[in-house]
């Protein structure tokens, strides 16, 4: 079996995995907790990473095709034909799905320089890709390289 990316209208993205689900499809929706101030405290509240994205696991045929293609929400298969994901990407897409459970917020601490450096969380396995770090949001912006495409997070 292999792992594609589905594409989907952004939002229903958890929707659209339960109904896989049901279908018996192996599929993994990458979330994050983020810090959202509000009303002068700090909450956490989950995103999806890879938003208007579904990443399936299945051995592609013309029946799968077309039970999947007749659930609402669903726009298509990327690729023509459906390129399955390389090893590389899966592993990634493993790292962040993170068990099914949203990833948690990168532990930092200062450096005498002034920099952040992270040192619990995925942001360590991520150190490289970091382009910046907005200590206000308390948000980090990554770049990563997923099916073909250059993202950032």
């Amino acid at each position: 079996m292999n792992w594609y990316v589905l594409q989907v209208m952004t939002g229903d993205e958890l929707n659209v995995a339960d109904k896989l689900r049901q279908h018996r499809i192996g599929v993994m929706v990458p979330q994050e907790q983020r810090a959202i101030r509000s009303a002068g405290s700090w909450h956490y509240k989950d995103f999806v990473l890879f938003r208007g994205y579904v990443f399936v696991k299945l051995e592609y045929t013309a029946e799968i095709y077309h039970i999947i293609r007749r659930l609402p929400s669903v726009i298509r298969f990327l690729g023509s034909p459906p390129e399955p994901l390389w090893p590389p990407e899966v592993a990634w897409l493993r790292l962040l799905d993170h068990a099914g459970d949203p990833l948690c917020p990168t532990k930092m601490i200062a450096l005498p320089n002034g920099k952040l450096q992270p040192v619990e969380g995925i942001l360590c396995d991520f150190e490289s890709e970091v382009l910046r770090i907005n200590r206000h949001r308390r948000q980090a912006e990554v770049q990563i390289t997923f099916a073909g495409r250059l993202h950032r997070l």
